[in-house]
């Protein structure tokens, strides 16, 4: 027996993943008319950006994982996506925050775990928060971007320097110290201490969820072998 071509959830009646999505969407009308009497037009503005930012990753994601694109973007998900985060964030956002956050939330929090159904974190809020990797956390652009994600709502987690420029405005510091020179060559200690503090994060929240994960990302696994060769 042919397996469908649907996607979650996977529920006998009328409804489809489609409709539950668009219902979704007419649930947010009401605080959207809210946002805009009190607050004025921004949240609409975030709304329209932040949809074509999420209707573009969603292509873009399809196609790299070679995947139909009329059938996955009729379902709404990343629409769905782009309403909660453009709502959670104040009005007239900087349109490269949204940017920023619809594609973490579409290409990483989405995608990287194979797509709709498979992804442990609610995409629109995995991408409300923000995640900075600087070794001397002294970089001016880097710093910028901190403290804008912070004054508009995001939780901003900073792997730096402790005492550095970086940690001072970040809302989650995981301090990294290592002795090596910057000045002179490039950085491959710390590079190597940011991944390993990256994968003891992966690991505890792994164990963390319990045996019953692991069956997830199994299917993360699997989920991801169409985008590579196969082995000789």
């Amino acid at each position: 027996m042919p397996l469908l071509r649907i996607t979650s959830p996977h529920a006998h009646g009328p409804l489809s993943t489609s409709r539950v999505m668009q219902n979704v969407l007419l649930a947010t009308i009401p605080g959207i008319i809210v946002l805009t009497h009190f607050f004025g037009f921004g949240t609409l503005v975030n709304i329209v950006w932040g949809s074509a930012v999420a209707l573009a990753c969603e292509a873009l994601a399809l196609k790299l994982r070679r995947r139909p694109l009329g059938f996955y973007l009729k379902d709404y998900s990343a629409l769905v996506t782009a309403f909660l985060l453009c709502i959670a964030l104040p009005p007239y956002s900087p349109w490269w925050v949204i940017a920023v956050g619809i594609a973490s939330a579409i290409l990483l929090a989405k995608h990287l775990y194979g797509g709709l159904g498979y992804n442990p974190f609610n995409p629109a809020m995995a991408g409300y928060v923000i995640v900075l990797i600087s070794y001397t956390g002294r970089t001016r652009e880097t710093v910028e971007i901190a403290q804008h994600a912070r004054t508009n709502g995001a939780t901003v987690i900073g792997i730096t320097m402790p005492g550095s420029p970086l940690a001072e405005v970040c809302t989650v510091v995981i301090e990294v110290t290592a002795p090596e020179d910057t000045e002179v060559y490039m950085p491959m200690s710390s590079r190597i201490i940011h991944l390993t503090v990256i994968d003891i994060l992966a690991t505890g929240v792994t164990l963390k969820r319990g045996a019953d994960f692991l069956g997830h990302l199994k299917k993360i696994k699997e989920s991801l072998k169409p985008t590579r060769f196969p082995t000789t």
